[in-house]
């Protein structure tokens, strides 16, 4: 009887263990996130995005954790129509380059925020030197769930 007791206790003793390292997890990452201002959001989607697989289906979640529901459904829906990329409105061939998004100014109400930004990458051709490239961008956040996301961009 007391071996099947001990037995219990280490079982309940590891499913409490697990659901707290589930939960400790799950809190950090939504605190993190909504800890952050609106400039930091802009530079984290960018600094990760222009980081990441564009193409790749398993980013679908990662985007939709910076910018709103409907901006992505228009981007997706843009996509596919634009000789570039949606979301640093690059020409075909233009690269960002990671930890080149530079603010260039932020007004900030309660619930909306628009940052305007400096992206800079690089034009590729054959045989020739790179050419650098800048594109500046008003991004618009609102909050939603106490979580800023961006909800619109545009070139500027």
């Amino acid at each position: 009887m007391n071996a099947m007791l001990k037995d219990r206790k280490i079982k309940v003793t590891i499913l409490v263990t697990v659901c707290l390292l589930f939960l400790a997890s799950n809190t950090s990452s939504a605190y993190s996130q909504s800890s952050l201002n609106p400039d930091k959001t802009v530079i984290s989607f960018y600094d990760w995005y222009v980081n990441s697989d564009r193409n790749s289906g398993k980013n679908a979640a990662k985007i939709k954790s910076f910018v709103t529901l409907s901006l992505y459904l228009k981007g997706k829906k843009a996509q596919d129509s634009l000789d570039g990329d949606f979301y640093t409105r690059e020409i075909a061939g233009v690269t960002v380059s990671p930890g080149t998004v530079k603010i260039l100014g932020t007004k900030t109400s309660k619930n909306k925020s628009v940052v305007q930004i400096l992206l800079k990458g690089n034009k590729n051709y054959d045989d020739e030197p790179d050419i650098v490239t800048e594109v500046k961008l008003k991004v618009t956040l609102i909050k939603e769930k106490g979580i800023w996301k961006i909800n619109e961009l545009e070139e500027i």
